[in-house]
């Protein structure tokens, strides 16, 4: 690793308050998922639903940063962040660069429809669990709120973009590499 960046991953890493060698798994983490972009290609699907109820194909979505944002209706810090990333969205949704795919925790149907209700980007379908399950395996999810940042050739960018979001309320440094 030159010393440019060794420097560069310093001051992330301090920026993010995680230790260098943290960062470095975190980087080590990043490059086995985007190793297998078939995979990740499979665990998102071929389509979604969007607040109307009507499907948008993966394929529709082609040169836009994507967001997946991973959340519950019963989890406090969601129920916070949704606002600020919904926020942010809506700033940069007219660039026509940047969609967001919610990946539910939700319990129910009834409770994924009534906290669905509040976010203005696409979803997987509640009844996918399947699909929900296997995004949360590919990109290692361990809690939510957790919002991952792929690039428009569906590499990982950011497996914790939402500090980014939370430090980033203008929206500035999107896609939050």
């Amino acid at each position: 690793m030159n010393a440019f960046l060794l420097l560069v991953v310093v001051i992330i890493a301090t920026a993010h308050a995680l230790p260098a060698e943290e960062f470095d798994l975190v980087d080590e983490e990043i490059q086995v998922v985007n190793a297998d972009l078939a995979s990740v290609r499979s665990a998102l699907g071929t389509s979604f639903i969007d607040r109307n109820g009507r499907t948008v194909s993966l394929d529709s979505l082609r040169g836009k940063h994507l967001g997946i944002y991973f959340s519950s209706s019963w989890c406090s810090p969601c129920r916070k962040f949704t606002p600020a990333l919904a926020s942010i969205y809506n700033k940069l949704k007219s660039k026509g660069n940047f969609e967001v795919i919610f990946a539910s925790s939700d319990r129910s149907q009834s409770d994924f429809d009534a906290y669905y209700r509040k976010m203005p980007w696409l979803a997987i379908p509640f009844s996918d669990r399947r699909r929900q399950q296997a995004l949360f395996s590919k990109f290692g999810v361990r809690y939510i709120p957790t919002l991952v940042m792929l690039d428009p050739s569906l590499n990982v960018v950011n497996k914790n973009a939402r500090s980014a979001v939370e430090r980033d309320s203008s929206g500035r440094r999107f896609p939050w590499y």
